[in-house]
């Protein structure tokens, strides 16, 4: 680098996160959503604004908090969640199936979902957490060294 050049505060690809994306079916209702799209069974019903997108907001035991577009499931609500991660080393696929345990209301348009696991491969469950964990950590290393 020669002096001519302004030495960079920080690396764009520093912030680069992982990339997961989440299927819902509630297989109570026989209805979902994927890619931003309302489902009934196979026939795709309504799109979704990009906002859509189903996240997660906690990691739990058994468990997980998803923020999920409103009105896709109630309470007690038999659901399947499949799991994209990308944007990682090895990219993978899982899935889990389990019950809507509790609904908040985010806003009129979203709510949180705690989904209490009935079935899931812990494997592929505990290698996301770690995922999220170890970006978590680079992070904050990062804030840390900012900081000076």
């Amino acid at each position: 680098m020669d002096a001519s050049e302004p030495e960079e505060l920080f690396n764009l690809s520093d912030f680069e996160s992982i990339d997961i994306s989440i299927t819902f079916e509630n297989l109570t209702a026989n209805t979902g959503v994927k890619d931003s799209m309302q489902t009934f069974g196979e026939i795709n019903l309504e799109k979704f604004d990009s906002s859509a997108k189903i996240r997660v907001m906690e990691f739990l035991a058994n468990g997980v908090c998803l923020d999920v577009p409103s009105k896709i499931a109630s309470a007690g609500h038999s659901v399947r969640l499949v799991f994209d991660v990308m944007g990682v080393q090895l990219p993978f696929v899982f899935e889990a199936k389990g019950q809507v345990a509790e609904i908040t209301q985010i806003t009129p348009e979203r709510d949180k979902f705690v989904i209490q696991f009935s079935e899931i491969n812990s494997r592929y469950y505990d290698a996301l957490k770690n995922l999220y964990a170890d970006r978590q950590k680079q992070v904050e290393a990062l804030l840390f060294q900012m900081k000076g």
